[in-house]
């Protein structure tokens, strides 16, 4: 069978519609609540973590991870703008087993720029990603004041994902109209 460049264009793009069109995994996380419990972190704070009763932007990474330290460049462009943001929270789970050359995470979190420090919190044994269904990392997820996650979004991969990432918070959280 001889197909022409056109049929075999409309093919493609009928295979990138349909792809395109399979579901996020992190669609499980629309709607549910922050559990209910204390989280610990790594400086041994307590932090009630469903009733912040402030927005929140919570990010899940880990140093083991390639995608995670391939886009850190691009997360910490992001905190140094979410970190002046008074009217919201800004949390990091470290997810899994620290790689040796770290040292530890807390020797991690020593040597990063404070301008770059949120409240971070060590998941070694991935409890909390787990129980709360975290698909992937990195994953970074936006949860209301009520503690509902009301989005999710995957690393940001460039300037304009940072770009794209900060409009998103400040429409989600009408940051702009204060």
């Amino acid at each position: 069978m001889n197909f022409s460049k056109r049929e075999i264009m409309l093919g493609m793009g009928g295979l990138c519609l349909t792809s395109a069109c399979s579901k996020d995994p992190a669609y499980v996380l629309y709607g549910t609540y922050l559990p209910h419990s204390i989280w610990q972190t790594i400086d041994g704070k307590s932090i009630d973590i469903a009733n912040l009763k402030k927005p929140l932007i919570l990010h899940f990474f880990g140093l083991w991870c390639r995608t995670c330290i391939d886009d850190m460049d691009n997360w910490h462009e992001a905190l140094k703008k979410l970190n002046k943001i008074p009217d919201i929270a800004v949390i990091s789970v470290h997810c899994g087993k620290v790689p040796a050359h770290y040292g530890s995470l807390q020797k991690y979190y020593d040597e990063i720029d404070s301008s770059l420090k949120t409240p971070l919190i060590d998941d070694a044994n991935e409890v909390i990603a787990k129980s709360m269904k975290i698909p992937g990392y990195p994953s970074t997820l936006h949860v209301d004041s009520g503690g509902r996650v009301v989005e999710h979004s995957w690393g940001l991969g460039s300037q304009r994902g940072v770009n794209s990432f900060l409009m998103k918070t400040d429409k989600i959280f009408g940051l702009n109209k204060k």
